[in-house]
C-alpha cells in the first residue's frame, strides 16, 4: 500500500479552519487524486491544487473521529480509467466564503505511491479515508454523493467484524453461522484481490542474463500503454536485454530508443520500466547505471584540473590546467622584474624582487661614475661592468629564493647610504 505523509493544512485551509472557530460553516466539496511529485524546494501547506490533478472522487460520508477532527471517505475504482496512473497525492477540497473552493489539506508518498491500472479484466476499488483536523468548528459538513451506493472492502471488513462479535457473545442458529461465514469469505476474496492489485507492479526478476521475467499477479497476457513496472535485477546486463512480465518478451531500451548495452544494468538493481505500444517495447525510466568518461580532445566527460602545486612541480602530464596554473607556467618560463631602492648604509641588506633570478644587473642612478654590477643565478660569475668597487663579495651578497643580497661594503658599494640604485631580473 502506498505510504502517505500525513495530511496537512494548507494556507489557506488554515485560513478557512481559523473562520470555522469563529462560527463560519466548513463544506468540503470533494477529494482529488494526482501523479504528480512535490517539486524541489515546496512545502506542502503552499499548494493551491494537487500537482497534477488526475481524478476528481465524491465524498461518501463524513465523520467525527477524534476530537478536534474528523474522516472524510471516498472511494477510488478504476472503472473507465483508459490509462493507468500513480496514486501519489491526495486532496481533500473545501468551500471558502470569501473565496470559493480551496485546497484544504494534502498528502504526498513521492516514490512509494501506489499503481492504478487501466480498466481491464478486473475491477480495482480502494477506499480512502482523509482524516484531518476541524478544531472547534461546530458547523462542518459535506456534499455527500448518493451515487456510491455499491459495497467495499472495507465495508465487508467492517460486517466481519460487527458478525463475529456477535458470534462471540450471542448463539446462532445454523443458518446464521452460515451466512456469517459466507460474509467472512467475501470479506478475504475482496481483500485479497485489493490487495494483489496494489502489490503487482514492484517484482523480482526470476529470468537470466539479458532474459528478464517477472511474474505478475493476477496474470496478464498483453501490456496496457503506460504500463509501469519496478524490477528487482537479480543479474546484470550483458548486452541487449528483454523482458517478460506475461505479454511476451519485449526489448529494453534505453534513452527512448537505444538498445542496452553491457553493464547498464547492475545485479541487485532496481529499474523501472514503462510500456510503449507504438514501439512495441520497454522503455527503462530508471535504474540504468550512469557511466562518465574522462575527457579528452575527442571525447566528451569529466575533466580533472592540475593544482597549482602540480603545475609548479611539472608532476601532472594527463590533467588539464586553469587560468591560475597557467600563469604559474608561464611565469617559470619568462619571469622579468624591475625595481629600484634607495641605500640605506647597512650591510647585507635583501632586496625583494619576487622570484630567484638567473640574470641580474644592478646600476647606480648617478649621473657620472655610477656602479654597475651584474651577476648569474648562483652569484659565482658577478662581475663589475662599471664602477670603483672592483671587489664583488664586499658589494654583492648572492642571490636568494625572492631576491638578492647586498654586499659588506656600505661606503660606496651597491647599498651606500643615500645613493639611488635601479635593478632589472631575469627568471
Amino acid at each position: 500500500m502506498a505510504q502517505y505523509n500525513k495530511m496537512v493544512l494548507t494556507q489557506d485551509g488554515l485560513s478557512l479552519l481559523a473562520k470555522g472557530q469563529t462560527g463560519v460553516a466548513i463544506v468540503y466539496t470533494r477529494a482529488a487524486i494526482g501523479d504528480g511529485y512535490l517539486p524541489d524546494g515546496t512545502a506542502l501547506n503552499t499548494l493551491t491544487a494537487l500537482v497534477n490533478e488526475t481524478m476528481s472522487l465524491a465524498i461518501s460520508s463524513i465523520s467525527a473521529s477524534d476530537p478536534g477532527l474528523v474522516t472524510a471517505r471516498t472511494s477510488l475504482s478504476n472503472q473507465g480509467l483508459l490509462v493507468g496512473t500513480y496514486v501519489r497525492e491526495v486532496g481533500l477540497f473545501a468551500t471558502d466564503p470569501d473565496i470559493g473552493e480551496i485546497l484544504y489539506c494534502v498528502a504526498n508518498a513521492d516514490d512509494l505511491a501506489d499503481y492504478l491500472p487501466p480498466e481491464g479484466t478486473d475491477v480495482v476499488e480502494e477506499v480512502l479515508n482523509l482524516n484531518t483536523i476541524i478544531g472547534n468548528a461546530e458547523n462542518v459538513s459535506a456534499v455527500i454523493s448518493s451515487s456510491l451506493v455499491y459495497a467495499t472492502a472495507q465495508d465487508l471488513e467492517d460486517l466481519r467484524s460487527e458478525t463475529n462479535s456477535a458470534l462471540d457473545t450471542k448463539e446462532t442458529p445454523t443458518g446464521a453461522q452460515t451466512k456469517a461465514d459466507a460474509a467472512a469469505g467475501v470479506v478475504a476474496v475482496a481483500l485479497g484481490e485489493h490487495q494483489a492489485d496494489y502489490a503487482h507492479h514492484y517484482k523480482k526478476d526470476a529470468g537470466s542474463t539479458d532474459a528478464y521475467v517477472v511474474a505478475l499477479d493476477p496474470v496478464i497476457t498483453a501490456y496496457t500503454e503506460g504500463m509501469t513496472l519496478d524490477i528487482f535485477c537479480k543479474t546484470a546486463n550483458a548486452g541487449a536485454a528483454t523482458l517478460d512480465a506475461g505479454g511476451g518478451a519485449k526489448d529494453l531500451r534505453k534513452y527512448y530508443n537505444d538498445a542496452l548495452e553491457t553493464g547498464d544494468i547492475e545485479a541487485g538493481a532496481i529499474i523501472t520500466v514503462k510500456w510503449d505500444s507504438a514501439n512495441d517495447w520497454w522503455q527503462v525510466t530508471s535504474g540504468i547505471k550512469v557511466t562518465v568518461n574522462a575527457a579528452s580532445e575527442t571525447v566528451a566527460g569529466v575533466t580533472e584540473y592540475a593544482t597549482v602545486a602540480e603545475v609548479t612541480a611539472g608532476t601532472s602530464t594527463t590533467t588539464a590546467v586553469t587560468p591560475a596554473g597557467a600563469k604559474v607556467e608561464l611565469d617559470k618560463k619568462a619571469l622579468v622584474a624591475v625595481g629600484s631602492y634607495t641605500g640605506d648604509g647597512t650591510a647585507s641588506r635583501a632586496i625583494t624582487v619576487g622570484f630567484r633570478s638567473k640574470f641580474l644587473r644592478i646600476q647606480s642612478t648617478e649621473t657620472s661614475g655610477s656602479n654597475q654590477f651584474e651577476a648569474n643565478d648562483n652569484g659565482s660569475a658577478s662581475v663589475w661592468v662599471r664602477g670603483t668597487s672592483p671587489n664583488v663579495a664586499d658589494n654583492f651578497g648572492g642571490m636568494t629564493s625572492t631576491g638578492f643580497v647586498t654586499g659588506s661594503n656600505v661606503t660606496d658599494g651597491m647599498n651606500a647610504s643615500g645613493k639611488a640604485f635601479r635593478w632589472v631580473a631575469n627568471g
